[in-house]
């Protein structure tokens, strides 16, 4: 009759408690390995979901967002790396440019896919993450806060994007670990 439902989609490693005021970015895969605070790079996306992404952060959220990072198929790593996003003007054989720089950490408190977050058609797309600075605990702790806090507060927009259930919570987050493998990134 059909598979059995997916399992939950769990979020490891988040942070036990909440902030006052949680902010939202949508989540970028860029593959395994994370960017950590002040690496860069520049990637030539020519997948729609990760160009859908760069519109929205550019629209939504300073052109901030966070890094998607999965543990197995289906937990999403509690910690991200906050990135700034820079499209570049330049676009080649259906590629726009990318400079991405790892500014901070954030702690991912939970997930949705707003209606913006879906490709055409409503299939596909990225997850939005409602997350909180993330400073390891070291005597530079408070200024990361701070600078993070900074990004994150251009990032905020006026409320949530709105809850998704866990079964297309899960199934998106399938969906954009196959589009990053699709697009070579994963």
């Amino acid at each position: 009759r059909g598979s059995p439902a997916p399992p939950p989609l769990i979020i490891g490693g988040a942070l036990p408690e909440p902030p006052a005021s949680p902010l939202e970015l949508p989540l970028l895969a860029l593959g395994p390995d994370p960017l950590l605070p002040g690496e860069a790079q520049t990637r030539a996306l020519s997948d729609p979901t990760a160009r859908l992404l760069v519109e929205y952060a550019a629209s939504k959220t300073s052109s901030c967002c966070g890094q998607l990072m999965l543990r197995g198929e289906d937990e999403v790593v509690g910690i991200s790396g906050l990135l700034e996003l820079e499209a570049c003007e330049d676009e080649e054989g259906g590629a726009t440019f990318v400079s991405i720089r790892c500014v901070g950490r954030v702690g991912v408190l939970g997930l949705s896919q707003p209606d913006e977050a879906r490709l055409p058609g409503g299939e596909g797309g990225f997850l939005v993450a409602l997350v909180e600075p993330y400073c390891d605990d070291d005597e530079d702790a408070d200024a990361e806060r701070e600078a993070m806090e900074d990004a994150l507060s251009a990032a905020a927009e006026d409320g949530p994007a709105g809850a998704v259930s866990q079964a297309d919570a899960d199934a998106a987050a399938r969906a954009v670990a196959a589009s990053a493998e699709e697009a070579g990134i994963s």
